[in-house]
């Protein structure tokens, strides 16, 4: 992960109310600066500015502006705010093809408590709140809810998630683009496969294959699921 003395302007990519938290927990430190959002969703989106904004942060278009924000030396990286582990990691991966040499820059909020051993990886959100213990890894484009906790020597895969108030032990394993969801708890040295979904509340005491929903206490799987699929 890279960090400067200097701050950083960079550009929130969605616009839903995952995004506010994004630019939230990012306008709360002081080593960044949200200049603008952009979302294909948004009215006036396709080729031109919009007149919304997401906490007072202009939206300037859809995903077509992150490349002449990008090649002009408007920004210096983007974040993708966009809720859905899937995705997220289709939309980093495409802006990645398309637009040279872009930068995701990883935020984490101010009140986070993250071990000076722990690893962050570029592009991925920490919100208020969450903790990471010491030598745990979280991998690109991954985030941690406010109040999250993953504990030492735990691992998080590209485009994976805790929810709010999500806990982990020791040792867990959460692969890509798996979420974990609000309020559940994984018990230590446990795997959470690709692609699979433990449901708000739930309690694992035995590892998950992958793309599988399981919920409950203890939690038990459910149904299959494929990438892109609904969570629960």
């Amino acid at each position: 992960m890279f960090y400067g003395w200097w701050v950083r302007r960079v550009m929130i990519v969605g616009g839903s109310g995952h995004a506010s938290c994004v630019v939230d927990a990012a306008q709360a430190g002081s080593t960044l600066e949200v200049v603008a959002v952009v979302d294909d969703g948004a009215a006036g989106s396709a080729g031109g500015a919009s007149t919304s904004t997401v906490l007072g942060v202009p939206v300037v278009g859809g995903t077509d502006a992150v490349a002449p924000w990008w090649s002009e030396g408007r920004i210096d990286g983007v974040v993708i705010g966009v809720g859905d582990n899937h995705t997220r990691l289709v939309v980093a991966e495409r802006l990645a093809r398309t637009v040279p040499g872009l930068a995701f820059v990883a935020v984490v909020h101010p009140t986070a408590s993250v071990a000076a051993s722990a690893r962050i990886g570029d592009g991925a959100v920490v919100l208020a709140g969450a903790s990471i213990g010491p030598q745990a890894a979280i991998d690109v484009h991954a985030l941690l809810g406010a109040q999250a906790n993953l504990d030492h020597d735990a691992t998080m895969a590209a485009g994976s998630s805790l929810g709010p108030g999500a806990l982990t032990g020791g040792t867990v394993s959460i692969g890509r683009a798996a979420a974990v969801a609000m309020g559940a708890i994984v018990r230590h040295g446990l795997t959470i496969g690709d692609d699979s979904v433990l449901g708000a509340g739930a309690v694992l005491t035995r590892s998950l294959p992958d793309r599988v929903v399981a919920w409950g206490s203890p939690a038990e799987v459910m149904r299959t699921r494929q990438p892109g699929d609904r969570y629960l």
